[in-house]
């Protein structure tokens, strides 16, 4: 019984057993000289954050650059719409903490009116706007957007003549 226990803890071959050993020879090693085991993570964890860091910068930009173009891209679309006096702006922020998608925190920026300050996109009032935004945007990544099918709640709404009949266009090109 004794023997079972310890063959269950050390293995049950000689081979194992040997593995075992070398493992608690490594671990005996590194806890004899601890200090020095420390220094060499930190080394490595420094090394790791650098080259992050590095490869998040150089991600940003990459988005930025190409964010400008699809800004412009989007405006250009949201004219098409019948949104006379848009300015749209895409937004960088640096996030305090690496995340998946590096240290970008972006967001859309609109105003609708002349005078009118650029706001967030999600806080644009209405949802037929909103739907409107929406149709630009998707018709400017239409080759990019891989989803089937979508849904512009509202789009009609408060719109009639020019503008509906801009819509009725793009709606139609996004269709194809």
């Amino acid at each position: 019984n004794d023997n079972n226990h310890h063959k269950s803890k050390y293995g049950n071959t000689v081979t194992e057993i040997l593995e075992y050993c070398e493992k608690q020879q490594q671990r005996l090693q590194i806890l004899q000289d601890y200090d020095h085991y420390l220094d060499t993570l930190k080394v490595r964890l420094k090394d790791a954050e650098d080259k992050l860091g590095e490869l998040c910068e150089k991600l940003s930009r990459i988005r930025q650059k190409e964010a400008k173009k699809l800004q412009e891209k989007i405006r250009e679309g949201l004219l098409d719409l019948n949104f006379l006096e848009v300015q749209f702006e895409i937004r960088f922020t640096r996030t305090q903490d690496y995340t998946a998608e590096g240290t970008d925190d972006v967001e859309f920026m609109i105003s609708m009116n002349p005078g009118q300050p650029m706001r967030p996109l999600h806080m644009i009032a209405s949802g037929g706007e909103l739907s409107r935004i929406m149709l630009g945007l998707k018709t400017v990544i239409a080759d990019k957007d891989a989803i089937e099918t979508l849904i512009f709640d509202e789009i009609d709404a408060g719109i009639s003549g020019k503008t509906a009949w801009k819509v009725s266009e793009k709606l139609g090109e996004l269709s194809k």
